[in-house]
């Protein structure tokens, strides 16, 4: 009887703490693909990567339009040229629209700071289009650019089971193991 009343006790509490269960970041790889345009060693078409950091928590929120400030880590490359937040601009991460707990689209304004290394100024739009060029006074066809859709943005780490779900597997396990208690009890009742 005194393991029964153990189990009791430590299922409840294996479910309260599975709920606390603390956020963790994630990060996001992306893909530009440009159809246009040709800057700094490279012409369309190609492809340019990068990638930046969101916490867990952000990615378990509803299908909707957030702002910007979840994002951090920020990078890309262009051609042989890496930039980053911290040393090579002054990002205005303005957007994140996020569908079925994935980034689908990020709206953002990047220009170069005093550490900058030679450009670009660029700029993302929800809806996937985007461009980017040394400066916005160049001519369009010169600018790098994609259409709308043409962000692409992969989650590098493994699926984070929701809260929810660790609940239910410890549950199920509480049951089995109590399952099996009861078992060996009347097959030793029987025995008898």
């Amino acid at each position: 009887m005194m393991r029964l009343s153990t189990l009791a006790v430590q299922a409840p509490l294996l479910l309260v703490l599975a709920g606390t269960a603390a956020a963790t970041p994630v990060t996001i790889d992306f893909t530009l693909t440009a159809t246009e345009g040709s800057q700094f060693g490279v012409t369309a078409p190609a492809e340019i990567t990068g990638s930046f950091v969101v916490d867990s928590s952000f990615l378990a929120q509803a299908s909707g339009n957030y702002d910007g400030s979840a994002i951090s880590d920020f990078l890309m490359q262009i051609g042989t040229q890496v930039y980053d937040q911290n040393t090579a601009f002054s990002p205005d991460l303005q957007g994140i629209d996020l569908e079925n707990h994935n980034i689908v689209g990020v709206a953002m304004n990047w220009e170069q700071t005093a550490a900058g290394l030679g450009g670009p100024f660029t700029q993302w739009a929800e809806d996937g289009t985007w461009f980017a060029g040394s400066t916005v006074e160049q001519p369009g066809d010169e600018i790098l650019q994609g259409p709308a859709g043409s962000q692409a943005f992969t989650n590098t780490a493994g699926a984070v089971p929701e809260a929810s779900t660790w609940a239910m597997m410890l549950a199920g396990f509480a049951g089995l193991g109590y399952a099996g208690y009861r078992k060996a009890r009347q097959a030793a009742v029987a025995s008898i």
